[in-house]
């Protein structure tokens, strides 16, 4: 008891698949320890977002926004998106599917305020792979008054300086 021992598993598997091996400690007495080890191939979620916010937007327009699930693996990957908490402005698409081997998916994020707002939208993107911990996505959009007319502002004062 209250004694650690620190060491470093190298892992340098030969072909794409599921592995398993355990560590086995004698310790005095009757009892041993077995400590389960795993090795699987995993699907990189690097590029998929976190937090994300999107540019001010304009009531009635929309913001797409396209994140990739990419798969280095030669083995494909199923993935999906639940809401935590829903927004009506924001729009997903496709809310599940599969990555094939080595390629990727495009998920699009689609933000479309109706009203002068600050949204957010909360998903969970969940994929099918040994061990797999959710992955909380955080998304926000704002749209106030006078967007359009700033983005149109200069055009005007092009037109009427030439």
């Amino acid at each position: 008891p209250g004694l650690t021992l620190e060491c470093t598993i190298e892992f340098q598997p030969d072909e794409w698949r599921y592995y398993y091996d355990c560590i086995r400690i004698n310790c005095p007495g009757d009892e041993n320890l077995i400590v389960p080890i795993h090795g699987s191939p995993i699907m990189s979620t690097k590029e998929f977002p976190r937090n994300y916010t999107f540019p001010l937007t304009a009531v009635g327009q929309k913001n797409c926004q396209v994140f990739p699930l990419r798969c280095m693996a030669p083995i494909d990957f199923e993935y999906e998106l639940a809401y935590i908490q829903p927004h009506p402005a924001f729009f997903i698409h496709p809310m599940s599917g599969i990555v094939p081997a080595n390629s990727e998916v495009e998920v699009t994020v689609t933000f479309a305020p109706f009203e002068f707002q600050t949204a957010s939208m909360s998903v969970q993107l969940n994929i099918s792979q040994f061990n797999a911990k959710p992955i909380v996505c955080n998304f926000i959009g704002t749209s106030k008054p006078g967007i359009l007319k700033e983005a149109v502002a200069p055009q005007i004062v092009e037109t009427e300086e030439s």
